[in-house]
């Protein structure tokens, strides 16, 4: 719900200022002010009831095997298609919408994972989140706090490794 709240406020402030500007340079600042706040108040709702119902929709759906735990979970976008990426206990898999043009699934264990590293800001709320595979592959993602999910799966995957050693298996 936080994250609804988020882009609301978000996205309807930046709509609103742009608005303003425009209704205030057209028709005054008393309609700039007024047309501003009701268009940023409109899009807002409108950006959040879109969030609201993706998240509804994957987080009821989740595509989990009972041996894992879900870590995170959010938006993301993969090679121009929107879904909906997942760090669980033992993987990182991302699943598009099945509106996109073309249905990619992608399923990494975290032990092919050999780094992960913030990528470039795209917006306000955006950024790259870049994952390179033990086979040379890089992949990018586009999510929200991509600082978040860089620290989550580093978390993850450190957790994988000192495991075995904590229950004697190397001992």
């Amino acid at each position: 719900m936080i994250a609804v709240l988020s882009i609301f406020c978000q996205s309807g402030l930046i709509f609103g200022l742009l608005s303003g500007l425009f209704f205030t340079y057209v028709y005054g600042w008393k309609v700039g002010l007024y047309y501003g706040a009701s268009a940023g108040f409109v899009f807002g709702i409108f950006m959040a009831s879109i969030v609201y119902f993706q998240t509804r929709q994957f987080t009821q759906n989740r595509p989990l095997e009972s041996d894992e735990k879900l870590i995170c979970e959010g938006a993301a976008k993969y090679d121009d298609n929107n879904g909906w990426i997942y760090l669980t206990s033992r993987r990182l898999f991302f699943v598009s919408h099945k509106v996109s043009l073309e249905t990619n699934e992608l399923d990494f264990p975290l032990t092919e994972i050999l780094h992960v590293e913030n990528g470039q800001q795209i917006s306000m709320l955006l950024n790259k989140l870049i994952v390179e595979l033990k086979n040379g592959a890089i992949e990018e993602f586009v999510v929200q706090d991509s600082k978040h999910w860089v620290n989550q799966i580093k978390r993850t995957k450190s957790l994988l490794v000192e495991a075995p050693r904590v229950f004697g298996i190397y001992d």
